[in-house]
């Protein structure tokens, strides 16, 4: 028997302070994940009881042991960090991962919510935000991503359902794998935050006086020195707080990633400062 539930949420929904939505979303993820794996009762801590998430409380039906469950979950996740914390939930209980990709053209899309009617029709300049920020997903920088199914102009047929059908059996089967405990890493490949941390603040150095090189005898060579080590130190601020994610990164580099522009360590790095620097 194969059950899939479909967790769509509206957008105005996501007024209730944001960033609490969202990880009530991901608590009632964690939930349903416990009832179907062990029958845990479906419950939320009470800071997270925010109307639009307890209606998905409702008793599900009996799952019978070997049944294969599919939880799709709809939503933009713009940023890899939002996708990330549900690839750490696969990982937590030995789940397959995988992503449905939408790649439409932001006139299609506001076409399509042109036709929509009354309070389902979005203001366009969300949409034009949205589709500024959204970062695809990207195998080469996060190597978690590598199950993408992506879908072109919303354009889904008979073949379309046969490929999805077969890349979601392709995910369940490709279990992610648990993070190595530190104590029983061989003593030369211990990965550690310091390490993580000390990789990339090489790695961000780099960049910075690469920046610096290219203007280097321009008039604005102060101003950019400046500007890239202010990126610098924000970054850094930020990948500290992201160690988990990195250390995937890590080893998934060479042993140096500092050393190598093509690790997937230091591309992820140079996207993130290179973003940053531009949208100052």
């Amino acid at each position: 028997m194969s059950i899939s539930v479909l967790l769509h949420f509206q957008s105005e929904e996501l007024l209730s302070p944001y960033k609490v939505f969202r990880k009530g979303v991901q608590k009632l993820i964690e939930s349903l994940i416990k009832y179907i794996k062990h029958g845990q009762e479906l419950s939320l801590p009470e800071r997270y009881n925010i109307p639009s998430i307890i209606e998905y409380l409702q008793p599900l039906p009996k799952i019978s042991a070997g049944s294969n469950i599919c939880l799709i979950l709809d939503d933009t996740m713009c940023y890899p960090s939002m996708r990330y914390s549900y690839y750490q939930l696969a990982r937590k209980y030995a789940l397959g991962f995988g992503q449905i990709y939408f790649e439409t053209p932001l006139d299609i899309c506001l076409m399509r919510n042109s036709k929509r009617l009354g309070h389902e029709r979005i203001d366009e300049q969300v949409i034009a935000n949205m589709k500024e920020i959204l970062k695809p997903p990207d195998v080469s920088c996060n190597p978690w991503e590598k199950h993408v199914f992506k879908i072109t102009n919303g354009e889904f047929s008979t073949t379309s359902l046969s490929s999805l059908v077969s890349f979601i059996n392709t995910c369940t089967e490709d279990i992610v794998p648990p993070l190595v405990a530190e104590g029983d890493r061989e003593e030369g490949s211990r990965i550690s935050v310091e390490d993580v941390i000390h990789q990339s603040d090489l790695i961000l150095r780099q960049l910075v006086k690469s920046q610096i090189a290219a203007n280097a005898g321009g008039s604005l060579v102060k101003e950019v020195a400046a500007q890239t080590n202010r990126c610098r130190k924000s970054l850094l601020n930020y990948l500290r707080a992201h160690a988990a994610e990195l250390s995937d990164l890590l080893s998934e580099s060479s042993p140096l990633p500092c050393r190598n522009p093509e690790s997937a360590l230091y591309r992820y790095i140079e996207t993130l400062f290179l973003t940053q620097l531009h949208g100052h």
